[in-house]
């Protein structure tokens, strides 16, 4: 193991739950992490694909860097139903 972390949002206490489902590692070494979550507070990227996150649970996608220490893009995927990212590949195809 090279690193681990802790992804979530500690302001939002009635609802942190963030179920990770699958991870690729692109050739820099940064993690790309697919799950799902009730969150509303989690970090969407300015250009993230959905800033916002609607009332079900909803798929989640964000990036981390090579030490794991910081989210560098985020985005919810999701609408008024329930959904959930079970998987995911970096460009390279990893």
């Amino acid at each position: 193991m090279v690193y681990s972390a802790l992804a979530g949002n500690p302001g939002n206490t009635s609802n942190q739950y963030l179920q990770g489902n699958a991870i690729a590692v692109n050739p820099l070494g940064d993690a790309y992490v697919a799950a799902w979550t009730y969150n509303s507070g989690l970090y969407a990227s300015p250009n993230g694909f959905q800033r916002g996150a609607p009332t079900a649970p909803n798929g989640y996608v964000f990036e981390l860097n090579a030490s794991g220490s910081a989210i560098i893009n985020g985005t919810y995927l999701g609408g008024g139903a329930n959904d959930f990212v079970s998987g995911i590949v970096d460009r390279s195809g990893d």
